[in-house]
């Protein structure tokens, strides 16, 4: 949906309408670049572990801080643990918070890592 100007369009109407029926339209994806355009509209985010410092920078950038500024965090943001991420809330603070599962079956259903299936 991301990729066309169509399905762009169809994202923008969709999180316009949730906002005025007061409910969320979720948006998941693996790149900060993709949520750029849609991100005057997005309330929270939780972003998790980057794969490189370009994409921990844009993170930073996205969650209105600045990565020179917050260097420190720039830093260790790539060395997050599992279910660790940065969360900027609807009020604009951003602060690091764990998402504990509470059981192992919804864990492994939520997990996307390949090695992990083909083991299982």
């Amino acid at each position: 949906m991301l990729s066309s100007r169509q399905g762009r369009a169809l994202l923008d109407r969709l999180v316009r309408l949730g906002r005025s029926s007061n409910t969320t339209v979720i948006l998941i994806s693996q790149k900060v670049t993709d949520l750029v355009d849609l991100s005057t509209l997005v309330g929270v985010y939780f972003c998790f572990c980057p794969e490189s410092d370009a994409e921990a920078r844009r993170i930073l950038e996205l969650l209105g801080l600045d990565p020179d500024e917050f260097a420190g965090l720039l830093a260790s943001m790539k060395e997050m643990r599992e279910g660790c991420c940065l969360m900027r809330d609807l009020d604009g603070r951003v602060g690091i918070v764990q998402i504990d599962l509470v059981s192992d079956s919804l864990k492994q259903g939520f997990d996307t890592v390949p090695t992990a299936k083909a083991a299982a």
